[in-house]
């Protein structure tokens, strides 16, 4: 698949078009519907203008420029022109559909009995006809986190849309997180009547303790081979590889911190304050462990008697500014009839500091990415192989005008053609990763693929596209130092002990996504900025594990010669292991398997790289091992080390030849001699000389 360049989150969250309670949920889409030039908010901080939003199959399947979209695509044209469309809103925590009447005790589902409930799924409970529901969709809130309440771990939340027949039609995400009731340490003693003073909870460390020693028997569980299964502690699974969230209620300055402790002490991957009325005292802790806040409902009266009046308003712009990712949700009295009042506390944010787009955030794209619904759009999904899979697989509308221009001339049965003419066709398309100037990266299941622009390939054509974003000497220092600092902020959140390099990589790219930045490059996009920062951490992050004290040798290797074979054997005595690059340029493309194959012969446990240029940070980057230094000859020396001038901790060794070293050069000069071939290389190659005889020979 490939990405736009746009996250559109309106994708996940529909658009509100009803004016008014239904109970009976929309019949299937018969047929499709485009609205025109309506100002469109997508809930990312994106406005457009003059929007073009497509419908299919009950789905938005484009949000684009009205300049850009092909009208002939849809049945039903709606010109919205003068009207605001904005993503449907999101309602987390929320117990809709779980208590209709509040008195009606055989209505009231919301809460189990027992004290460590991590089982218990909201999700059967929901009742999608609900009455309660119906009021709250005509005010554009169409999705909830349904969420269970009571005990110390109230259970299991998962995410609805709110047109359904019944809870198994409504489930959007099932079983995303666990819901934890932090304890508090202090509370205000008496009743809502007759409050009494705030005294100190006596009972908070066995508490805490109580919380660790459950999760410590739930993880000991499930690293366990059990033939008896334990339900409540098969709920917990996911917590440490982030498939499930853990949603911390917590308000005080304390508990948000003895949460974040635990978040880091148990390997969680994905945690959320929920409340979070104190987050802004810690803001700078929730943002370095990337710890979002789902927060206190806004209106709202302070907590203590002495705060300013109006911190519920301004709590949300607090956060914001750290650069804490943080949405808003409503639980406590009357929740569930004040759902509908969502968009009005995200305008009640907007008057106490947010800019508009920055509050509709906090119940849209926000509320998206941290419950883990955000999805970008897709520009094309589906096989190359054939014509109409190829025009099935079409997600985006300048791609689909672009192949209805070109179809009658594509060559199908023509692979060699083809590839050529979808290459051109792609790269007229804007793409997340590098855009049209760096071409169009295409994901097929396990593996990138990229097409690349021409210039690419041209290196003196890349040459003067790099000058473009040639650093200044003092901007170039400033930005690398940002870098190195927001990689150790990043690095320094995840746990290493006893795992594998490949969890550690696949956390690392997780939190470089969520990770909010604080500086910019002028010549620079955010992609690339990121890209630096996960380059960087990525080394940070590898050196810290245990027998990756590793050297690369970098060379094309025409022929395997006897100075080749000393470096890297001098390489393995000084090094844990040694890394081989392979480079394959333009006048050694036909000579590559063979190439391979000496190495290979000569070198059978070693890892070998194939890169098609001299690029020490795409190479090092690209190596299942880390390594520390590359060795190189004393002509390559500086040029390796301007190379990695911004890769940390990644030396360049000189390693000097002797007078009797012969270059492959020779070697393949007097390929015809066996006896001075057999007395330049190394004998691991002997047997394959009359297939280097046959390729080099003159």
């Amino acid at each position: 698949m490939i990405h736009k360049k746009i996250v559109l989150l309106t994708l996940v969250f529909g658009i509100s078009l009803v004016s008014k309670a239904q109970q009976t949920p929309a019949p299937k889409q018969q047929k499709s519907i485009l609205i025109l030039n309506a100002k469109a908010h997508l809930g990312n901080g994106t406005v457009l203008e003059y929007s073009a939003i497509g419908f299919k199959n009950g789905k938005i399947d484009v949000v684009t420029s009205a300049s850009n979209v092909v009208k002939a695509n849809y049945e039903t044209i709606i010109d919205a022109a003068g009207k605001e469309v904005y993503p449907g809103f999101i309602a987390p925590n929320s117990t809709l559909g779980l208590v209709e009447i509040d008195a009606v005790k055989s209505s009231d589902d919301e809460s189990e009995i027992g004290t460590f409930n991590s089982h218990v799924r909201s999700l059967i409970a929901y009742t999608a006809d609900s009455k309660v529901v119906e009021t709250v969709r005509p005010n554009g809130v169409l999705m909830a986190q349904i969420t269970p309440r009571g005990g110390r771990i109230a259970g299991t939340s998962s995410i609805v849309q709110l047109d359904a027949w019944n809870w198994e039609d409504a489930a959007i995400k099932t079983d995303d997180g666990i819901h934890v009731n932090w304890p508090r340490s202090y509370s205000r003693a008496g009743w809502w009547a007759e409050p009494g003073g705030i005294e100190m909870n006596k009972n908070y460390d066995p508490q805490v303790k109580a919380i660790q020693e459950y999760f410590d028997n739930a993880f000991a569980y499930l690293g366990s081979k059990n033939a008896k299964k334990d339900i409540p502690y098969e709920a917990m699974k996911g917590l440490q590889s982030g498939e499930k969230t853990l949603f911390v209620n917590a308000n005080g300055e304390k508990e948000i911190i003895d949460a974040v402790l635990f978040k880091k002490k148990n390997n969680i991957k994905k945690m959320t304050i929920v409340g979070g009325y104190y987050a802004f005292k810690v803001a700078n802790l929730l943002k370095e462990n990337s710890v979002s806040v789902l927060l206190k409902r806004v209106h709202d009266l302070p907590l203590l008697e002495d705060e300013d009046v109006n911190l519920p308003y301004k709590n949300a712009k607090l956060l914001v500014d750290a650069g804490v990712l943080v949405a808003l949700q409503n639980a406590g009295d009357m929740e569930r009839m004040q759902t509908r009042n969502l968009p009005f506390y995200a305008g009640t944010c907007a008057a106490w500091g947010l800019t508009k787009e920055q509050a509709l955030q906090l119940i849209t794209g926000n509320s998206a990415k941290i419950l883990g619904i955000d999805v970008p759009q897709l520009l094309f999904q589906g096989v190359l192989g054939a014509p109409l899979s190829f025009e099935n697989g079409i997600k985006n509308d300048e791609l689909k005008s672009l192949y209805n221009q070109r179809k009658a001339q594509l060559h199908w049965d023509n692979p060699k053609l083809l590839i050529n003419e979808l290459q051109d066709m792609f790269l007229i398309v804007e793409s997340k990763y590098g855009g049209k100037e760096e071409g169009v990266v295409i994901e097929f299941s396990d593996r990138l693929l990229k097409w690349q622009q021409t210039y690419q390939l041209d290196q003196e054509a890349r040459a003067l596209i790099k000058m473009k974003y040639q650093d200044e000497p003092h901007e170039m220092v400033d930005y690398w130092d940002a870098v190195k600092n927001s990689a150790t902020s990043i690095v320094q959140t995840i746990v290493i002990r006893n795992r594998k390099i490949e969890d550690l990589i696949q956390e690392l790219a997780t939190e470089i996504k969520n990770f909010k930045l604080t500086f910019s490059h002028p010549k620079r996009s955010e992609t690339i900025v990121k890209d630096d920062i996960q380059t960087t951490a990525k080394i940070m992050l590898i050196k810290k594990l245990k027998g990756n004290n590793n050297a690369l040798v970098l060379g094309k290797f025409r022929v395997l010669s006897n100075a080749h074979y000393d470096i890297i054997k001098r390489g393995l005595k000084l090094y844990d292991d040694v890394v081989i690059a392979q480079v394959t340029g333009a006048d050694t493309k036909d000579t590559k398997d063979l190439r391979y194959k000496m190495l290979k012969a000569a070198f059978p446990n070693l890892e070998i790289v194939q890169t098609s240029s001299g690029n020490l940070i795409r190479i090092i980057t690209s190596a299942s091992k880390n390594v520390n230094a590359v060795l190189a000859g004393s002509d390559r020396v500086q040029s390796y080390k301007e190379q990695l001038r911004t890769m940390p901790g990644v030396a360049v060794k000189e390693t000097k030849r002797s007078d009797d070293d012969i270059s492959a050069t020779k070697i393949i000069t007097n390929i015809e001699d066996e006896a001075y071939f057999k007395a330049n290389t190394p004998k691991e190659i002997h047997s394959m000389y009359k297939e280097i005889l046959k390729t080099y020979k003159v």
